[in-house]
């Protein structure tokens, strides 16, 4: 599979915020990597089949999953029903599957991308959701605090300006039943759009600080990455010591 810098136009994208919020020279150094980062697939194969069948719905790939897997997808579907509910009542709506939204800002070096794994609004464009499924244990924060979920809300305002409205929510049933919803207005929308570029704005510094952290096991830069040396140790070393040489 190739790397999914190419889809994403080689922008920012939702999912890399609350690295860049931490480490703002990741950027940088995965720009300078291309394709010689570590590709997605290769560590996080096994909740690629749940998001998979999420999207999908294609029983077929129940044959491949373990107990594990199955009970996070139905458990996946459970929560969404309940918060399409609590989102939409009895009301019609229309939903929008691992559609990648781009902001339109006339400063392309800010612009974004994003793709929320459903995405939804309702018949009369004023309310919106955004749910982001994780089927993995890890320690993300709850939508309210949550800038990959910020900015998926902000792209769906850009996608529907008529929403008064627009919630989000993450979806992590190995980590909890019951999921928290955000609600964002427009005007918090706005609010968010400032501080995601301000993000982007420190990513591009070419002095911009590398700084390790849990997020660093899912960086695609990690394996080049002289920071991480700290968290790994001579295992890092041994792993990475001639690919280093090439990027002084």
């Amino acid at each position: 599979m190739k790397n999914k810098a190419g889809v994403r136009g080689g922008r920012v994208s939702a999912s890399e915020f609350p690295r860049l919020e931490q480490c703002p020279g990741s950027r940088n150094l995965i720009v300078k990597l291309g394709d010689n980062t570590i590709k997605e697939s290769e560590w996080s194969s096994s909740g690629d089949l749940v998001h998979k069948y999420l999207a999908t719905r294609d029983t077929k790939l129940l044959e491949k999953m373990n107990d594990q897997q199955k009970d996070c997808s139905e458990k996946c579907i459970e929560q969404r029903g309940r918060i399409i509910t609590q989102v939409f009542g009895s009301g019609e709506f229309e939903s929008f599957v691992e559609e990648r939204l781009w902001t339109p800002l006339k400063e392309h070096s800010r612009s974004f991308s994003g793709q929320a794994d459903e995405r939804f609004v309702s018949l009369d464009g004023k309310i919106g959701l955004v749910i982001d499924y994780k089927s993995l244990f890890g320690d993300v924060p709850a939508a309210p605090d949550n800038l990959q979920i910020g900015a998926l809300v902000v792209l769906a305002f850009f996608q529907k300006p008529t929403m008064e409205k627009c919630y989000g929510a993450i979806v992590q049933p190995p980590v909890s039943e019951h999921p928290v919803l955000v609600e964002y207005t427009p005007q918090m929308a706005g609010d968010m759009l400032e501080v995601l570029c301000g993000l982007i704005d420190a990513a591009r510094d070419a002095d911009a600080p590398l700084r390790t952290g849990d997020y660093c096991k899912w960086c695609p830069a990690i394996l080049h990455c002289r920071a991480a040396k700290d968290i790994f140790g001579t295992v890092y070393k041994l792993a990475c010591e001639t690919q280093l040489d090439g990027l002084k």
